[in-house]
């Protein structure tokens, strides 16, 4: 064998070896990845009874003051306790404007409650009962960043009212931004194919080993199997703001708009994005 062949061979064994190396760690990967979204995996029987006691029923009263037939407007929802002192988070629009506030927990027995912190920008909402009716214990909030569509998932609530009740389902797709109104947005959701319906709102979804990785909040009257969740990740930051001070501070622009959906961008021929509308006079927009 000449000089030049042995080179050659020496050569395509490199070449072999460093291609199984990458093999190896690239398998590694993927099994670590896999291992993490599994390691933890039980039953979803077993989910739901070790984490549903963390998981209240709310139901609220407001005054339609433009209303007589219908002028007292019930409201019933679902929460989660959240920590060791009581805080129960849920959905704003489950407790906004209510004037009477009662919650529950494994029993029928309703106790007042009041709202703690309301941030209708994210439909994030943190109550407490206004006696230490039950030791409730607290859910263990998750990683709503280490999410991946495809991941098994468990909805827990009160679905109209009535008893609590899990639904099943994945992860459909992450960081979905739904316009709410011409004015506000919020931020991306957690879309699940789990059924989410009215009671529900408020309640937790919990990935395979139990923890909360997202607060329902919505689903479509016009579509199936479309609900979403506010990941987790963002309660956690928000939370510390609404049990202190009740409201979540926000730099304030003055812009005042709606997004642009992609049929309306291709019949005005523009760019799919914000339409800003209106711009407040004296705010820093104008300026």
């Amino acid at each position: 064998m000449n000089a030049s062949s042995r080179q050659w061979q020496h050569r395509k064994r490199h070449r072999v070896t460093l291609r199984s190396r990458l093999l190896i760690v690239i398998g590694a990967l993927l099994g670590h990845s896999i291992a993490s979204a599994a390691s933890c995996d039980r039953s979803l029987a077993e989910v739901f009874e070790e984490s549903s006691a963390s998981v209240v029923r709310i139901f609220t009263v407001s005054i339609d003051p433009f209303s007589v037939i219908e002028r007292v407007q019930p409201t019933v929802g679902s929460g989660v306790v959240v920590d060791d002192d009581g805080h129960i988070v849920t959905n704003a629009h489950v407790v906004h404007e209510a004037t009477e506030v009662m919650i529950s927990g494994n029993g029928e027995q309703m106790f007042p409650a009041t709202v703690v912190g309301l941030d209708p920008i994210t439909d994030l909402a943190v109550v407490r009962a206004s006696l230490p009716f039950l030791e409730l214990p607290a859910a263990t909030l998750g990683d709503s960043d280490t999410l991946v569509i495809g991941e098994e998932v468990l909805a827990v609530g009160y679905p109209f009212g009535i008893g609590k009740t899990a639904t099943r389902g994945i992860v459909s797709a992450l960081e979905r931004i739904i316009p709410i109104s011409p004015f506000s947005w919020r931020a991306p959701f957690i879309q699940t194919d789990a059924a989410i319906n009215p009671g529900n709102s408020g309640g937790p979804l919990l990935d395979s080993c139990g923890q909360v990785i997202g607060i329902n909040t919505l689903s479509t009257e016009v579509g199936q199997n479309l609900g979403f969740a506010v990941p987790v990740n963002l309660v956690r930051e928000l939370l510390p703001e609404l049990i202190e001070q009740g409201h979540v501070s926000r730099a304030w622009h003055g812009i005042n708009g709606r997004m642009v959906p992609f049929p309306l961008a291709m019949l005005l021929e523009i760019p799919p994005g914000f339409l800003v509308e209106t711009i407040e006079p004296g705010s820093p927009a104008e300026q």
